[in-house]
C-alpha cells in the first residue's frame, strides 16, 4: 500500500490507468457497465470499482473484460500517447455487445 505524508492511501498510477482505459474502451464501443458485466461475467460493482481506480483486478478479470470488449488485456495499460490513435480507429473494433437504450449506469 502506498500512502502520502498524511497517511492517506494513494492509488498507484497503473491502477488508475487500467480504470481509465477500461472506461475509455467501454465508452468507445457504446457499451453500458451492465451490458459489459453480463458479457464478461464480472459483477457491475466490480467494473465500477475498477473504473474508479478503487478496485485491484486480477489478470483473469482483465482478460474477461478485454475479451468481452474485443480488446487485448494490454490495452488497459496503454499510455496517453496511444489513446488518440485508438480513438481514431475505434470503428475498426468489433462490436459484439449491443448498447442498451435504457442504460443509465454510465
Amino acid at each position: 500500500m502506498v500512502t502520502n505524508t498524511d497517511g492517506a492511501l494513494i492509488m498507484p498510477p497503473t491502477i488508475l490507468r487500467i480504470g481509465y482505459n477500461l472506461r475509455r474502451l467501454r465508452l468507445m464501443r457504446g457499451v453500458s457497465q451492465s451490458a459489459l458485466a453480463k458479457a464478461s461475467e464480472i459483477g457491475r460493482v466490480s467494473i465500477v470499482r475498477i473504473e474508479s481506480g478503487s478496485g485491484n483486478p486480477s489478470i483473469q478479470t482483465l482478460d474477461s473484460l478485454a475479451c468481452a470488449l474485443g480488446a487485448d488485456p494490454s490495452d488497459f495499460l496503454a499510455p496517453p500517447a496511444v489513446w488518440a490513435q485508438q480513438e481514431l480507429t475505434a470503428s475498426a473494433y468489433p462490436r459484439e455487445i449491443e448498447p442498451e437504450d435504457t442504460a443509465i449506469d454510465g
